[in-house]
């Protein structure tokens, strides 16, 4: 009796010991100035779309406190701020009414606040291009620089650049399609900083479901993937993370989520340590297929994508793929012939095994060059595919595709028939 209550004491202390030693993320306090521009001549209407996108981002990825400051800093501004919290850090100054950095002027309060807050953001339209084309189409380039600041350490800890185009028939809407890119982009570059990815722990497993902390509140979301990681203590004495086992999420509650696992050295253990896989959020599924049949064989060069960030089993995708064949003349196909198709797919995951049926619709267009480059329709098609992958490494697939496609034209020949092929999924 007391050998088993000894067993039992030591099962409860090894479990509180794990729980107690993994790393969970809390919400850290960020400020996020206004967005600053590089030229005068930068419309107001593009800075207010810009600067409301960004604050959307944060406030939506969940994992911060934000702290939204009116003020705007210029990059050139950003090592007298650190500076200047620095010496108010160091030396104990008393804070003036009012300070003054670059073309602003803080107050107290808001200067306060920045001292003792934990990220400062500092963004700035660094290019703005709008021209228009031949054919009457307005371009809209922008690129914005982000400049992160660790007010604690005082020191810079993440820096980069988006750079957005977009195309409409006006200005406003050419501008508006370039900043709708914004957020996809700037989600993936925060969750890629390690100061803000997520870190937690699982709380239960039921069989190949995993449940970890953190859902809706933190910004988890359905297609988000987390790597299981182990501590192991080098022969040099250094303490490393292995990385042990592969987690995506299928099901997102208020504070936790259900993952199903991918793959694990070992059965995954309550208390064990898990942390975020950022991804852009895409997979790209570069193929060759062809028809099956030897007397007239139909090949096919293709890429599809399919959106993977808060989808789960049922995913839509897009793609296009270039038809090649020996009588090119009788498909009409006098210049550069493309496929263009969208549908959905769903996911079976059977370990490092996954099983991936997909259907789409599609039309058969032409690209002509020359002069008077045009693109013409020249069929319409279906295509279905069920495709067996497995997966190496964390971010790459090797699949083999069977399936059935057909191409129907009013007024060239018809092709298809029962496909078979080869294909890799390149995770983003």
């Amino acid at each position: 009796m007391l050998k088993h209550s000894f067993i039992f004491l030591l099962m409860i202390l090894t479990i509180d010991y794990s729980l107690h030693s993994q790393e969970v993320t809390e919400k850290k306090e960020v400020a996020v100035f206004a967005l600053s521009y590089y030229d005068w001549s930068i419309p107001s209407g593009a800075l207010g779309m810009v600067d409301d996108e960004i604050k959307k981002v944060f406030v939506q990825l969940g994992r911060f406190d934000i702290i939204g400051m009116p003020y705007r800093l210029s990059s050139e501004d950003i090592n007298d701020f650190i500076n200047r919290i620095r010496r108010t850090k160091e030396d104990n100054i008393e804070i003036p009414e009012e300070v003054r950095l670059g073309e602003e002027v803080f107050t107290e309060r808001d200067f306060n606040r920045l001292v003792g807050s934990f990220i400062v953001v500092i963004p700035v339209m660094s290019y703005y291009n709008l021209t228009r084309t031949k054919g009457g189409d307005y371009i809209a380039e922008i690129q914005t620089s982000f400049t992160f600041v660790n007010v604690e350490e005082l020191k810079t800890i993440a820096g980069f650049s988006l750079r957005t185009t977009g195309i409409d028939d006006t200005p406003r809407s050419a501008v508006r399609k370039a900043v709708d890119d914004i957020p996809v982009q700037l989600t993936y570059e925060i969750r890629k900083i390690p100061e803000f990815q997520l870190k937690t722990g699982i709380i239960e497993v039921m069989g190949r479901d995993v449940l970890i902390e953190f859902g809706r509140n933190m910004g988890v979301k359905k297609g988000d993937e987390f790597v299981i990681t182990k501590p192991r203590i080098l022969g040099s004495g250094h303490l490393v993370n292995e990385e042990r086992g592969l987690l995506v999420i299928k099901d997102v509650k208020e504070e936790i989520s259900v993952a199903h696992l991918i793959y694990s050295a070992e059965k995954p253990n309550i208390g064990e340590q898990v942390k975020e896989l950022p991804r852009l959020g895409f997979d790209s599924f570069p193929y060759f297929h062809m028809v099956v049949d030897l007397s007239d064989p139909v090949f096919f060069i293709g890429i599809r994508q399919s959106i993977t960030r808060g989808v789960y089993r049922i995913r839509p995708l897009f793609g296009l793929e270039v038809p090649l064949s020996a009588g090119m003349e009788r498909y009409g196909w006098y210049g550069l012939p493309l496929n263009l198709f969208f549908g959905g797919e769903l996911n079976w995951y059977l370990g490092r095994l996954q099983i991936v049926p997909m259907a789409s619709l599609g039309l058969g267009t032409v690209l002509t060059s020359g002069r008077d480059e045009t693109l013409y329709l020249t069929h319409g098609g279906f295509k279905t595919t069920v495709s067996i992958n497995y997966l190496v490494g964390k971010s790459v697939r090797f699949s083999l595709d069977g399936g059935y496609t057909y191409w129907f034209s009013g007024q060239f020949e018809d092709y298809g028939g029962i496909l078979a092929g080869l294909g890799m999924v390149i995770k983003y």
